[in-house]
């Protein structure tokens, strides 16, 4: 894909992902925030680096559609201190510290998780990979990521919390050859159309349809009854903030949407079999079905 037409495909790629990634930040920080984009002259990423004002921070991942995009992230130390105090209900303005960095980290997979989510609803797929992040203070930190290809650079203008922050986004294809590997198949077709042809023909298979359910069940069960399932009971269910998980240590109580005395719910691969209750049986755990489907919804949940 030529860096033209990249360029002109990123604006409504960023209208249509600016939405979840702003409210993704506004739960991390409880803060609303306004990004506004522009295109950032030259494509040479030696450059481009020069003439950036370190120390910055450098979030660094490969985001795989039907091509590998490499995508670098520079950002202010300041914003990224300021997002992490946020994220744990402290007070924003101090320093950055490099074990803040991973807490930043474990938030950038959560935005990375509901931005996949997002774009498969829109039948749309994408992979987050390799991410890194870390504070650079001298661009020679960043000499064995330099690559060839010409980048696409576009720096954003950040608003929030009555503060304004400069962001710059690099970003290039590592495989800008899949389109010629795309015609390869039809070379190849091109080659074999001049040797002998063979005939082929369909196969019959012996039909399984429901109309022969009731006579053929036993039989067909009977080959997957010595198949190990994973039997799950769970207790109860909670969705924490990263803010909250940050802060939780030895002794920490979270409480779940079960009261207590309810029946638990009884999992069977993944899928949810019965319901029962608690009991000890020679010192271990066990479980007492309280509640058990019905047999057609029993064997629809082992398919």
């Amino acid at each position: 894909m030529k860096i033209e037409q990249i360029m002109a495909e990123f604006p409504s790629s960023f209208e249509s992902l600016i939405t979840p990634i702003k409210e993704s930040l506004n739960q991390l920080c409880g803060h609303s925030l306004e990004i506004d984009h522009q295109f950032i002259d030259g494509n040479d990423i030696d450059k481009l680096l020069e003439k950036e004002d370190l120390p910055r921070v450098f979030i660094i991942f490969v985001g795989k559609t039907d091509q590998e995009w490499s995508h670098w992230f520079s950002v202010p130390p300041q914003l990224v201190a300021n997002i992490f105090a946020w994220m744990i209900g402290d007070e924003a303005g101090g320093a950055l510290e490099e074990e803040h960095l991973e807490g930043i980290g474990e938030a950038l997979n959560q935005i990375f998780g509901q931005l996949q989510t997002f774009l498969e609803v829109q039948d749309q797929a994408i992979d987050f990979e390799d991410l890194k992040i870390a504070k650079i203070e001298e661009l020679e930190e960043l000499s064995d990521e330099n690559q060839d290809s010409e980048v696409v650079a576009i720096n954003y203008k950040v608003a929030i919390a009555d503060d304004s922050y400069s962001v710059n986004h690099y970003y290039w294809t590592e495989n800008p050859k899949v389109e010629e590997k795309q015609e390869a198949p039809k070379a190849a077709e091109e080659q074999v159309s001049d040797e002998p042809q063979v005939q082929v023909n369909p196969v019959e298979f012996e039909d399984f349809s429901s109309g022969n359910n009731d006579s053929q069940g036993p039989r067909n069960l009977d080959m997957l009854m010595d198949v190990q399932l994973e039997a799950v009971v769970e207790l109860g269910r909670k969705t924490i903030p990263i803010k909250d998980v940050l802060k939780l240590g030895k002794g920490s109580i979270i409480e779940l949407d079960k009261t207590a005395g309810e029946s638990l719910e009884i999992f069977i691969n993944g899928r949810k079999l019965a319901e029962g209750e608690v009991v000890v049986v020679d010192e271990q755990f066990g479980i007492r079905i309280t509640h058990l489907l019905e047999p057609k919804e029993r064997i629809k949940s082992l398919q």
